[in-house]
């Protein structure tokens, strides 16, 4: 699922009654599908739900250097969560 767009609300009730769905964000922070102000309002929402554990870095969907620069770019995120979201809740994910 990539993050719920545009079904963000259901999305996140989702995620939090059911522990074990992630979501990947790779159609959200393409660029040419979502503008960058919707990326950081979607990805602000999942975080601030506590969804940080739950979200994976999708390449899928667009040019990858585009995607790492929007996750790169917002401002909101530490380095702890970035590392998360870009690999560390796929080999959670994957080894459950």
């Amino acid at each position: 699922m990539h993050a719920g767009a545009p079904f963000l609300e259901d999305t996140i009730a989702i995620m939090k009654y059911y522990p074990n769905v992630y979501a990947d964000i790779s159609v959200i922070s393409n660029p040419y599908i979502f503008p960058k102000a919707e990326f950081n309002s979607i990805m602000g929402k999942l975080i601030n739900a506590g969804l940080e554990d739950r979200l994976m870095f999708g390449s899928d969907n667009g040019d990858i250097k585009s995607a790492i620069n929007n996750i790169e770019e917002l401002v909101f995120l530490n380095a702890f969560q970035k590392r998360k979201i870009y690999y560390e809740n796929a080999e959670t994910f994957f080894t459950q």
